[in-house]
């Protein structure tokens, strides 16, 4: 990471992502575009654990901080749609 605008960036983007997936579950929690926005908000969790792993968790806690929304699992929906599948330490429901 190069200094506090990269970290800055990866904030913004991330709560980008983190408040469009609770607009979508507001709406339809197991909607299609629900699940489009929780596999993209998975997708950048991934990136960012993988990229840059020293300040992986500080991203989150941040993200976490600015939005005030919790992070969603990033396991595969359950087949009745009540729930999702495995574990996931990083998601907050």
């Amino acid at each position: 990471m190069n200094g506090p605008q990269s970290f800055n960036y990866l904030v913004d983007q991330g709560g980008f992502l983190l408040r469009t997936f609770h607009s979508e579950y507001q709406r339809n929690r197991i909607g299609r575009e629900t699940e489009f926005w929780r596999g993209s908000l998975a997708c950048w969790r991934g990136m960012l654990q993988e990229l840059f792993p020293k300040n992986a968790e500080a991203v989150l806690s941040r993200v976490r901080e600015s939005t005030g929304l919790p992070i969603p699992h990033r396991g595969p929906l359950s087949p009745d749609g009540t729930g999702y599948m495995g574990f996931d330490s990083g998601a907050d429901f």
